[in-house]
């Protein structure tokens, strides 16, 4: 090396520059291009080049939130005992827009669809006069295998907040969702003189706009959710006091 050495700096000279014999050990043979970093001998690198990462966008448009779930509603006026299982299935934000802002949070508001079905226990039955006033009233002893089932479909506007947590897999989320219940109807079904009969009456008079309040844990793509309904579902004076309903269900996303 000492010998290459000076033997490159005799070349210097003769072209008319004056180097140090012992400042010529220390001249790379092959110079750094493009800016790269080069090591000297006997030195090791441990430099790490950090990719880019491009920010998150603060405005999304999304999809999600299929979803099923069971709990149970309040009837009054001593028709506490007919309310049976209510159950419900949706897409919570059909189409959506969010917010991201801060730390992993995310405000939200979206357009869904919901059908949600209130069952009576067996033995009753929804029913209605001329003046489309529903009642529950008890099937006749001959009539068997019954069922009677009200049914409301509606377009809901979700409100949402969410909160990631710092493991980055799991979210708290809630709002409100306000629901136009476009359309509803009731059904019974019963077996008469070895005939089974399905029964529908529909332009019922049920309360067009309900509000109600959700909350839930997701997991990765998996919800756990409790959602609440105070109102009641039939305009006053045009049914039965049906109100306080609650559901317990999994949504895939929301």
């Amino acid at each position: 090396m000492k010998i290459k050495a000076l033997f490159l700096s005799a070349l210097m000279m003769g072209a008319g520059f004056s180097v140090n014999a012992s400042d010529a050990t220390n001249v790379p043979l092959n110079p750094p291009e493009n800016g790269e970093i080069v090591a000297e001998e006997g030195e090791v690198t441990d430099e790490v080049i950090e990719e880019e990462v491009e920010p998150e966008k603060k405005w999304k448009i999304f999809t999600g939130g299929v979803y099923f779930g069971a709990g149970h509603a309040s009837l009054h006026d001593g028709l506490g005992n007919a309310s049976g299982v209510t159950w419900e299935v949706g897409l919570l934000n059909a189409i959506g827009v969010s917010y991201n802002f801060g730390n992993r949070n995310r405000l939200s508001l979206g357009f869904g669809y919901a059908a949600k079905f209130y069952k009576l226990k067996d033995r009753m039955h929804f029913t209605s006069n001329d003046e489309g006033v529903v009642s529950i009233v008890p099937f006749a002893d001959n009539m068997h295998k019954t069922t009677s089932t009200l049914t409301i479909h509606s377009f809901q506007f979700p409100l949402l907040y969410s909160r990631g947590l710092s493991n980055g897999k799991c979210t708290i989320w809630g709002g409100a969702i306000m629901n136009t219940n476009f359309y509803a109807s009731y059904d019974r079904t019963y077996r008469l003189d070895n005939t089974t009969y399905n029964e529908s009456t529909n332009h019922i008079h049920q309360r067009v706009v309900t509000f109600d309040a959700i909350v839930g844990v997701q997991y990765k793509i998996l919800s756990l959710y409790c959602r609440y309904s105070p109102q009641n579902r039939f305009k006053s004076g045009y049914g039965p006091k049906l109100d306080h309903s609650w559901t317990l269900g999994l949504s895939f996303g929301f």
